[in-house]
């Protein structure tokens, strides 16, 4: 079985969507990861694990989710967090939940895609945009720990906790850390091509 790395883990959004990808996955958070899903977890700096070349060669996947609110358009709302520098990517994918599918019923009956945009650089190439938003009012899982649901003209519709669980495709992280969640959907696809591409290879 290829063994994938998850850096800056969290709770394992990613980590979930590699295993269902098919990998054998490690996952590393410098915090305790209480909730952790998706493989082995080993609590460590993932900066210092970047360093060791011996260790990050045992893996055929590494994924890499570093702090980066100090550059989204919300970063406003993080005048001091610590962000990792250089978070402008090369290429990337952009990933979004109306692609995949993903969304929620709201407390009106009325189902909405989920807009999650989040960017990945690949080593295989240059990315595209995988967006089906379309105009559509979406749902959204924003920080801050609102949960009273409604419709907000900029963000969307507001998902309380459960909404948000279905949102994403996850059922084990608490409000907190479902707001900085990549959706295993996202993670799942990404393994998927690279073993692809692997198996592609002359």
């Amino acid at each position: 079985m290829p063994k994938a790395l998850d850096l800056f883990c969290s709770a394992g959004g990613v980590s979930v969507g590699l295993q269902r990808a098919g990998f054998d996955v490690t996952g590393i958070d410098i915090l305790p990861q209480p909730h952790y899903r998706g493989g082995t977890f080993k609590q460590g700096d993932a900066m210092e694990v970047l360093q060791d070349r011996s260790f990050l060669r045992s893996f055929d996947f590494i994924h890499a989710s570093p702090p980066c609110q100090g550059y989204s358009p919300l970063r406003h709302l993080h005048p001091k967090s610590d962000h990792v520098v250089g978070a402008p990517l090369r290429d990337p994918w952009l990933l979004c939940g109306s692609f995949f599918g993903l969304g929620c019923v709201g407390e009106d009956g009325v189902y909405r895609p989920l807009r999650r945009h989040r960017l990945f650089e690949v080593s295989w190439g240059e990315g595209e945009s995988l967006c089906r938003c379309d105009g559509r009012q979406c749902v959204g899982v924003y920080g801050g720990g609102a949960t009273r649901p409604g419709v907000n003209s900029k963000s969307g519709w507001s998902a309380t906790a459960p909404q948000a669980r279905e949102a994403l495709g996850i059922d084990w992280m608490n409000r907190t850390e479902l707001a900085q969640a990549i959706p295993p959907a996202y993670a799942e696809w990404l393994g998927q091509e690279a073993l692809a591409k692997q198996q592609a290879k002359p």
